[in-house]
């Protein structure tokens, strides 16, 4: 009896969906966006390491990669996602873009908002003010 790795499982079993995982990944795109097929495996690849849940932090990691990859328009796509979606905590997503910093926060009982800093002693004076909220700095 062979044991498969958690790699061999990926490459011969997971991937055989990849079409139909992005068909329901693309659902939580804001704006229609065309992967490569590597980037989609390597989405794929996060869903399934994750435990094949479209959780906040399954987000949270695809806009860390999406970040270092340097694929600003899927970035901000799934933050508009992300803050819109998961409602059920008080939080930030930072990320560093090319006129400085966007945060992406979510409130209970509060619409969705972006906020603009110019630099990131902006975004620590405003997280000063507002307490209770958890940051993710993405930069």
């Amino acid at each position: 009896m062979y044991i498969h790795s958690k790699d061999e499982i990926f490459r011969k079993i997971v991937v055989q969906s990849l079409d139909r995982f992005m068909i329901a990944f693309k659902q939580y795109l804001s704006k229609n966006i065309e992967l490569p097929r590597n980037v989609q495996v390597d989405i794929l690849r996060i869903y399934f390491e994750r435990g094949c849940s479209f959780s906040f932090f399954f987000f949270l990691e695809v806009v860390q990669y999406a970040y270092e990859n340097d694929m600003n328009d899927m970035v901000e796509s799934l933050l508009e996602t992300v803050v819109s979606h998961f409602g059920e905590f008080n939080y930030g997503v930072l990320v560093k873009s090319k006129n400085g910093y966007e945060l992406y926060v979510s409130e209970i009982g509060r619409d969705a908002s972006v906020f603009l800093f110019r630099d990131k002693l902006q975004f620590e004076k405003f997280k000063e003010q507002k307490k209770g909220i958890i940051y993710y700095e993405i930069c």
